[in-house]
């Protein structure tokens, strides 16, 4: 039975609530998704479980926003349910919204311990942060790279992503090992804005429409690559990702079928290890430092990752990303690989690249190289330059 609703339909009651329920934020996930031994917990400003209202395997997908501007606002990457903080207790609990709202209020009542009483103090007694405007709307959610790769199936063996690299002539079997930093969605999201009506009736002819009615935006269903974007701090910051056609034949028809989000500003794609297979730490650890290729793209990084097996092989994302980064430690050569790019604009981000890892090769105690080429005039990139049959790349 609802509890009653009089003080219910109060909005400055329902705001002093959801200000207590903010202020005692990570409690409440705690209470409703508890902790688990698979890497359930706190992980920066957002609180991660397994989803308690689904048969749910693995952590990543899951998770609340227990601090920060967007406090209170959760999501379900997997199944795309999301809301704010009286709607995560409604979805945990099984209540329907609006129907159900005034059971949602008497349980985080009774859960904050106000009672009836109580009811017009209750900022004061909950010791919660006044009631204040903010710019971001309460089912806003803060965007999680991390939880966002996690979603998605680890490894890309026999899956669409397979078949599309295999169409350009990558063979992942070649690899000395399968980059853990490359993942696989077989149903991703894409996200339109504001298209011509020209457009919007082809992509939903092709593709099938769907409209997202909590962002109020239109997307598609395709099958995508999901790759991790990692810092020198060794955080997943951004999340690139490559929309594909059905069957992995090429990719997805779509305005933009590379995308990246998050905070990709010195950010890689980690592909290989190179000669030893070492991480970064045993690399400066043990004093053995393979070359270090950066490149612009994934595909052009497994063709160099392939070729090239003792070369360690980063990918930067875009060209203007080749110099948001510091000489790492755990080399002392590095290799720049540039697309064959006429743009103006692109032609002076490899240069200042250049300028940028030139000025850090000239440290007096260290034995650094820099080199830096473009793929052979008449390609693309490096994976145009595989598909036209060449076979060894020469530094």
């Amino acid at each position: 039975m609802s509890a009653p609703r009089d003080r219910f339909q109060d909005k400055a009651h329902r705001d002093r609530v959801k200000e207590a329920l903010k202020g005692r934020a990570l409690a409440l996930a705690r209470t409703l998704a508890p902790d688990c031994e698979r890497g359930g917990g706190v992980d920066g400003d957002n609180y991660f479980a397994l989803n308690p209202t689904r048969a749910d395997r693995s952590v990543g997908s899951f998770y609340i926003a227990v601090k920060g501007p967007y406090c209170g606002a959760w999501c379900d990457k997997a199944t795309g349910d999301e809301g704010d903080i009286f709607q995560f207790i409604a979805y945990v609990k099984g209540w329907r919204l609006p129907a159900e709202f005034g059971d949602v209020m008497g349980w985080a009542e009774r859960w904050l311990g106000i009672t009836l009483g109580e009811a017009s103090g209750t900022a004061k007694r909950m010791g919660a942060a006044p009631t204040r405007k903010t710019a971001a709307p309460t089912t806003s959610r803060p965007f999680n790279a991390k939880g966002t790769w996690l979603s998605a199936k680890a490894g890309v063996i026999d899956t669409d992503a397979d078949i599309y690299f295999g169409e350009r002539k990558i063979d992942l079997r070649k690899l000395a090992r399968q980059p853990g930093a490359l993942r696989y969605s077989p149903s991703a999201r894409y996200y339109y804005g504001d298209l011509p009506r020209e457009e919007y009736d082809r992509l939903n002819d092709l593709h099938g429409m769907v409209f997202d009615g909590i962002i109020k935006r239109f997307y598609t269903q395709h099958p995508c690559i999901v790759s991790a974007m990692v810092s020198a701090a060794n955080d997943i910051t951004c999340v690139h990702r490559t929309y594909l056609a059905k069957g992995g034949h090429g990719k997805a028809d779509v305005p933009k079928p590379k995308k990246m989000r998050g905070d990709k500003k010195g950010s890689v794609i980690r592909l290989a290890r190179g000669e030893g297979q070492l991480t970064e730490k045993q690399a400066i650890a043990k004093g053995q430092f393979a070359p270090l290729c950066l490149i612009e793209g994934i595909e052009d990084g497994l063709t160099v990752a392939i070729l090239r097996p003792d070369w360690r092989v980063w990918v930067v994302g875009d060209v203007g990303n080749f110099r948001a980064m510091d000489w790492p430690d755990c080399a002392r050569e590095i290799i720049l690989i540039g697309d064959n790019d006429d743009a103006e604009e692109a032609l002076e981000a490899f240069e200042a690249a250049k300028v940028h890892y030139a000025k850090q090769a000239h440290v007096a105690e260290l034995e650094r190289v820099l080199k830096a080429f473009r793929a052979p005039i008449g390609t693309k990139d490096m994976n145009a330059w595989l598909c036209g049959q060449f076979t060894r790349i020469a530094a």
